[in-house]
């Protein structure tokens, strides 16, 4: 801790021709300069960095977009729904620990949304019979990692760049139907990179805005019905993306 300084010059005169000065007419002898004193230049001064907390907690949440191409096989009657079902929305969490200024690590945890319905299909099962209904797709993935942190404060200390990347585990399921109820489900190693800015509100509390790239592939998938269970590994050609451009905005607390 510093020690206290103490302000005596109330005026100050300057004899341009003394290789002294005095201060509230004190001699200049009668001063002492504390050894922990800031010089007179400084007072007042503001620093130029201002530290960043070791704690930070992030919540987010946006528009996303998966960016697989429709499978050439998928009817022309279906495209646009594949195509609707493309867009939704995610919500994330993450949180780091930075023992040093500009890098950290932490957790992430990231969910995706995405549904759509379609009346009046019909399939055709194995003795040629038609049966009519709806088909719908309610898909939900979530992502859990481990991520490394990269920051960088400005030099007004009201904006916090960051940059990040994420490796661990993500999950896909389909809660959905083709006449009649239908589960899909799949896994696999994911990873996911961010790109944001903090912008100060207060102290401890910032407005957030990143955006961020989700990537992971599926090689299997379970499907679940009234008939049972049935796992399919896929063709490299057929392979599930689950690629994704996540756009979003959150609050973040700082500690």
């Amino acid at each position: 801790m510093r020690k206290p300084i103490l302000l005596v010059a109330l005026a100050l005169s300057i004899n341009a021709k003394a290789s002294t000065f005095n201060i509230n007419k004190i001699s200049a002898q009668n001063i002492t300069v504390l050894k922990d004193s800031v010089p007179e230049n400084a007072i007042g001064a503001k620093p130029s960095v201002i530290p960043l907390k070791k704690f930070r907690l992030a919540f987010s949440g946006g528009p996303s977009f998966l960016m697989s191409k429709t499978n050439n096989n998928v009817p022309e009657d279906f495209r646009q729904y594949v195509k609707e079902l493309k867009s939704g929305s995610h919500f994330s969490v993450d949180g780091g620990y930075f023992w040093r200024e500009d890098i950290g690590l932490g957790l992430k945890y990231s969910s995706f949304y995405s549904k759509n319905s379609m009346a009046n299909v019909y399939v055709e099962d194995a003795y040629g019979q038609q049966r009519y209904g709806s088909m719908a797709d309610n898909i939900n993935t979530q992502f859990v990692g481990a991520v490394f942190y990269n920051r960088a404060q400005s030099k007004s200390a009201k904006i916090t760049w960051l940059a990040n990347i994420a490796l661990g585990y993500i999950s896909y399921k389909d809660e959905g139907r083709l006449v009649d109820p239908i589960k899909i489900t799949g896994s696999n190693i994911g990873a996911s990179l961010d790109f944001g800015a903090d912008f100060k509100l207060s102290n401890s509390l910032y407005l957030g805005l990143q955006a961020g790239y989700m990537l992971g592939v599926l090689k299997k998938l379970k499907y679940t019905t009234s008939a049972g269970q049935q796992t399919l590994k896929l063709d490299k050609d057929n392979y599930e993306s689950m690629n994704r451009i996540d756009l979003s905005g959150g609050i973040r607390w700082v500690w």
